[in-house]
């Protein structure tokens, strides 16, 4: 513990001392805290670096009510330490307030930190405290920054993607209340004995694929969608295959026809034109919740899950296909084609949708491999190898399966152009799921938001991502309504 002492100043408030140093005015200290907080303008999601005795921090919430804060220490026996003060004591009573360590505020960012509706973030920090713990502050910085970066990666993808996922949420709670696919017996009847080769559509599948198709019988073949048409062109057939994408463009992904037996996994998210194409030929689709705030409230609106919970890490639908196979009980598990990188020139495996693409609109001056360069020269790369190159987003994608294998209790046997992972046993899954009923949910949603709901409610909360897409709560709000009268 760092706190020493609590003394009284001149006006009988508590303030606290660092080897006889103490953090406030031992004159004033919420005059002094006036001032503190007089040096911000406007109202914002403010991080304060040092808590001390907390009267900065409530001089700054009265001026700015609607603002949150979060509050920095050094580690868990200082702030039971400070919990001894009064004024402290009054903030822990505000909903708006929080306190962290060095150790848990990147998580409380995380969790807390709403672009959509906090507007931006502002960091302060204690002078007083900062003299007694410069190396403490920077550390502090370092986990608020790293935070900044996780929540502004989120907000960007939000941004681009929030209308599109909210509809298509829409329109897939429909068909799946329309198809009720019994999702414990489908995945009940997964031959999980076999491995699971999990196929995605990167360079190196040009040469793996003979793999499966030398030893079929042993794998249970769960593609990603990319890789769905790189396989039709190989005559190879999926057992399953697995969509998070919400894009358009998702659609072409299934023209070389659907079989009727593969199943076929599709994020709530996904393009609902997809789901609609597949649903033409395929009689086993489950529809999964990767926990975006709409799908998820949809699935446990009635307090029992309706739709299975598929981990997607960053987003990768390569991490969702393992996610998959793993709630359906393999413990050996094959990846094919996750290269997470760029080989021989190519950023694909041949026979992806993109190449069909590029195919029917070369020209003279612009043909396939240069649009393909195009493609892989968006950002800065990095050589990892002989013609292989990666970029800090594919790192992370790989860093983040990885991680998300060794979480699940997989360990990695080989590391060569196929990655096989093992694990001791299988998940316990809970695939007790209630079945969904559209009308049910449209009624029950509908009634929740006829006023635009509180920021902190779980109805505002599903229209986060949407929020960002269109910069407006109240524009979101009318959208959702749109959604429920429409569909």
């Amino acid at each position: 513990m760092n706190y020493t002492e609590i003394i009284e100043s001149k006006n009988g408030e508590k303030i606290p001392l660092v080897n006889k140093t103490a953090l406030h005015s031992k004159y004033n200290p919420e005059r002094e805290a006036e001032s503190f907080a007089n040096q911000f303008a406007s109202p914002a999601f403010f991080v304060v670096v040092g808590l001390a005795g907390g009267y900065h921090i409530s001089a700054l919430m009265k001026k700015f009510p609607e603002s949150n804060v979060i509050a920095a220490e050094n580690d868990e026996s200082d702030l039971r330490f400070l919990e001894k003060l009064p004024e402290i004591q009054k903030l822990h009573s505000e909903k708006r307030f929080q306190a962290a360590t060095k150790s848990d505020i990147k998580r409380k960012i995380i969790e807390t930190y709403k672009p959509a509706i906090h507007g931006d973030m502002t960091i302060a920090t204690l002078r007083s405290w900062e003299n007694i713990f410069p190396d403490e502050k920077k550390e502090i910085i370092k986990e608020i920054q790293s935070a900044l970066k996780i929540v502004s990666a989120d907000y960007s993808v939000q941004c681009h993607f929030g209308k599109i996922w909210h509809k298509n949420i829409f329109e897939n709670l429909k068909v799946a209340s329309e198809i009720k696919t019994d999702i414990k017996k489908t995945i009940g009847e997964i031959p999980n004995e076999k491995i699971a080769a999990i196929i995605a559509a990167g360079p190196s599948l040009n040469e793996t694929y003979k793999k499966i198709e030398d030893e079929r019988e042993k794998y249970f073949v769960i593609a990603t969608d990319t890789a769905f048409s790189v396989l039709a062109e190989r005559k190879i057939k999926a057992d399953c295959v697995v969509s998070v994408d919400g894009q358009n463009i998702s659609h072409s992904h299934y023209m070389h026809g659907i079989y009727s037996d593969t199943i076929f996994v599709f994020d709530l998210c996904a393009n609902s034109s997809a789901v609609r194409k597949v649903r033409s030929g395929s009689k086993k689709i489950i529809f999964t919740e990767n926990g975006h705030p709409l799908a998820k409230y949809a699935s446990a609106y009635t307090g029992k899950n309706s739709f299975l919970e598929n981990y997607t890490g960053s987003g990768t639908v390569t991490i969702a296909a393992a996610s998959f196979a793993i709630t359906s009980g393999f413990t050996k598990i094959e990846f094919f084609g996750a290269d997470f990188s760029y080989i021989g020139g190519a950023p694909y495996a041949r026979g992806t949708y993109l190449d069909t693409i590029y195919g029917t609109s070369e020209s003279k001056f612009e043909n396939s491999e240069t649009k393909f360069s195009a493609l892989m020269f968006r950002t800065e790369l990095k050589r990892v190898g002989e013609r292989k190159f990666t970029t800090e987003v594919l790192e992370s994608y790989e860093n983040s399966a990885e991680e998300f294998m060794a979480e699940c209790g997989f360990s990695k046997t080989n590391e060569g152009k196929t990655k096989f992972f093992k694990s001791n046993g299988k998940k316990d899954s809970d695939l007790d799921f209630v079945p969904f009923s559209y009308e049910d949910f449209r009624n029950f949603y509908k009634n929740r938001i006829k006023n635009i709901p509180s920021e902190d409610s779980a109805e505002m909360t599903t229209m986060l991502p949407l929020v960002a897409s269109l910069k407006s709560r109240i524009l979101a709000h009318s959208k959702s309504l749109e959604y429920t009268d429409k569909l």
